[in-house]
């Protein structure tokens, strides 16, 4: 079972990453926390094993996706402002010599 639950996560971390790098990145972050909800709200009111082995493949995908979404965001905020400080200090730095 853990390993059907790395193989989705991991899908679902290929994708988002793919698209984050294409697409509108808050767009992305609402479908996939929608599509989560979703397909957390679905999985209960499954009537066979197919159906609900495909609602937590679905649960995920998009899991992994909203995952690598908040990470891309937060690590993007972080790396521009740590640019913009270390662009500072060199500047500040060759300007002494």
């Amino acid at each position: 079972m853990s390993t059907c639950l790395h193989c989705r996560y991991f899908t679902g971390s290929l994708i988002g990453g793919i698209l984050y790098d294409r697409l509108n990145k808050v767009a992305l972050l609402c479908v996939c926390t929608l599509g989560l909800a979703v397909f957390i709200l679905v999985t209960p009111y499954c009537a066979s094993l197919v159906t609900m082995l495909a609602a937590r493949f679905a649960t995920g995908v998009f899991c992994g996706g909203l995952d690598t979404g908040v990470v891309s965001y937060l690590f993007y905020d972080l790396t521009r402002s740590l640019y913009s400080k270390l662009s500072g200090v060199v500047e500040l730095s060759c300007m002494s010599l």
